[in-house]
């Protein structure tokens, strides 16, 4: 059995970006009914620490803790200086 854990779900098309506590199976049928309903790219992570103690998500499309090495195009600050 999977355990807990808070995650992160960003959709695109600027619907936004909340955490999400669950098991991992969970959170990716979040993601995925999110960005069905949105009709928009939708990703999931792992809530890194400062996350976790804020519980405020942190809203960046290339966060450390995707797995993509892919470089999306994100505006926010950590980016904007790239």
């Amino acid at each position: 059995m999977s355990k807990k854990q808070k995650w992160v779900i960003i959709v695109g098309n600027d619907y936004g970006t909340f955490m999400f506590e669950g098991t991992e199976e969970e959170a990716e049928q979040r993601r995925r009914d999110k960005a069905n309903w949105e009709g928009a790219v939708a990703l999931k992570r792992l809530a890194d620490e400062n996350e976790i103690k804020s519980n405020e998500p942190e809203y960046c499309w290339n966060h450390p803790n995707f797995a993509s090495k892919v470089k999306h195009y994100c505006e926010c600050e950590k980016c904007k200086g790239d």
